[in-house]
């Protein structure tokens, strides 16, 4: 009887890990059907973030080089390429009417599709 229960445990506990790798496995390997591409951060990118300040509720974020597109977000994960979060820069500034949450993140993105590593903006 107790070979036939530690069996049973064993074959249980083998069962659970392989649901579990299983789920793990198909959350961190990326859709062969999705579409999306994603940047390195930071690779040889020319636009730059200069400035943040923080006034009245907005953000006025000043940049230099070459960005297109800047987004805004209050997650750390990094947007694919044509995630809706992206908007305009132009004339090298953005200001942002919504700066209501704590937190903040933000990349920009140049006129090769490069995305720039995260900044972090806080509200005091």
């Amino acid at each position: 009887m107790k070979n036939n229960n530690s069996t049973f445990i064993v074959l249980g506990g083998i069962f659970i890990l392989s649901v579990f790798s299983f789920i793990v496995a198909k959350n961190i390997l990326p859709d062969s059907d999705n579409n999306q591409y994603y940047a390195k951060p930071n690779e040889n990118m020319i636009a730059k973030i200069e400035s943040i300040t923080k006034e009245n509720n907005k953000l006025i974020i000043t940049t230099t080089g070459d960005p297109t597109e800047y987004c805004l977000k209050t997650t750390k994960s990094v947007p694919s390429i044509d995630s809706l979060c992206w908007n305009k820069i132009e004339n090298n500034k953005v200001e942002s009417n919504y700066f209501t949450y704590k937190k903040y993140y933000l990349w920009i993105k140049d006129s090769d599709n490069r995305i720039s590593g995260r900044t972090t903006i806080e509200k005091e």
